[in-house]
């Protein structure tokens, strides 16, 4: 079975067969993570543990993509956080498909951030990409300057955390 190890034991704790399934290659991933040293200065061997299916959840253990828009704009799943300056019209932001920005297998979700970053009266509004839900509503509204919302989905609807 697993060898003893914070990780195992981490994942053996919340491994529930009827709630979970823990990935196939589990024993892979436990030992890369177990292998690298200097987590603070090994952050490409850290960046290749944190890929799943072709998402990148984080860039070089840091960093976050910046997107400046002054119009509507359709998020994409390379995109960290949107930064909306409204000053001189409102804005619609569309999210992306939710499928495209949530990994089952893993139970991960990619982490969108937008803030409205003007004091205008404009208003950024946050919008499904087709059909889904914004924490059960159809979308959300920044209004005031430097209101900010983290977006994440289990692959059907978004959430706000």
């Amino acid at each position: 079975m697993f060898k003893k190890s914070k990780g195992r034991v981490a994942i053996a704790m919340v491994h529930n067969t009827v709630n979970a399934l823990v990935p196939v290659n589990i024993e892979a991933r436990l030992s890369a993570l177990e292998s690298v040293k200097h987590w603070h200065t090994n952050l490409s061997a850290l960046d290749a543990i944190r890929v799943y299916n072709s998402i990148v959840f984080s860039t070089n253990g840091f960093g976050v993509t910046l997107k400046s828009v002054t119009t509507n704009y359709t998020i994409t799943t390379s995109d960290t956080v949107v930064l909306c300056d409204a000053t001189t019209a409102n804005i619609v932001l569309t999210l992306p498909n939710p499928l495209l920005c949530y990994d089952g297998t893993n139970f991960a979700s990619v982490k969108f951030t937008v803030s409205k970053i003007d004091s205008s009266a404009n208003i950024v509004t946050i919008v499904p990409f087709a059909g889904e839900s914004i924490n059960g509503n159809v979308s959300f509204d920044l209004i005031t300057q430097y209101q900010s919302v983290n977006l994440v989905t289990d692959g059907t609807n978004w959430y706000l955390i």
